[in-house]
């Protein structure tokens, strides 16, 4: 018999391994089941997980890395070019000091901070200024079979000028990796409540699915204590 560890059964700070290896196997053996129960108690009880995928190689993360660097030292000038604000920064660039941490101010957000034990707790953002993170957006999206109104659904990526050889293919191969390990734990956490496998893939297949490599220069911001991004919420689904 397969177990999954409960949280009294995991040390202090690390969170429950999924093995999707597992899932895509045989996502109907009693092995499969058992991960895929565990991926549905891990998100109910922590929020999150650590996913094992051997599909997703340290030379695809590094070869990302290497060019999300060489774009995130260019000058303010030329990061700026790529920024859409028009478009709610939901594309392109996001340069540091523009976005405010939504809980400095939201009070039901302060008050869950109130509730986690004092170790747990976020550095005090009561008086902080916008981040100091630079932060790139690239949509991931399959484009509905319909026409929409909705402008997230309708903006063009962005293609920084310095990098239009490798931006596309690099962003698109890592992207697609972060994409099928989300949609593979989506599965397993659906088939784990007792859902319809594809019932939370489905609710979100046109959706931006948005790539957002973050990057803080620590040059300007490596001092102790700095908070490079604020405690905040968001409505996006799974991270990964």
């Amino acid at each position: 018999m397969s177990t999954s560890p409960t949280q009294s059964d995991l040390p202090d700070g690390l969170l429950p391994v999924v093995d999707l290896d597992i899932f895509l196997a045989d996502p109907e053996s009693s092995a499969a089941q058992a991960e895929c129960t565990k991926a549905a108690e891990a998100l109910i009880t922590y929020g999150a997980l650590i996913v094992h995928d051997t599909r997703v190689t340290e030379e695809h993360n590094e070869t990302f890395l290497s060019l999300l660097e060489d774009y995130f030292a260019q000058p303010t000038e030329v990061l700026k070019q790529d920024e859409r604000a028009q478009f709610g920064y939901q594309v392109g660039v996001t340069l540091e000091n523009t976005e405010k941490p939504k809980c400095a101010v939201d009070e039901p957000c302060l008050r869950v901070i109130e509730r986690l034990a004092p170790s747990e707790r976020p550095l005090d953002i009561g008086g902080h200024q916008p981040d100091p993170k630079c932060r790139f957006f690239w949509k991931m999206q399959t484009p509905p079979p319909y026409p929409t109104a909705f402008p997230s659904l309708n903006m063009p990526n962005v293609v920084p000028a310095a990098f239009t050889d490798t931006w596309e293919s690099t962003l698109e191969a890592w992207g697609l990796k972060m994409k099928e390990a989300v949609e593979g734990v989506a599965r397993m956490a659906a088939a784990g409540l007792g859902l319809e496998r594809e019932a939370f893939t489905d609710a979100g297949k046109y959706g931006p699915h948005l790539l957002a490599p973050t990057a803080s220069d620590l040059t300007k911001y490596g001092q102790k204590d700095t908070i490079l991004a604020g405690f905040h919420s968001d409505l996006n689904f799974m991270y990964g």
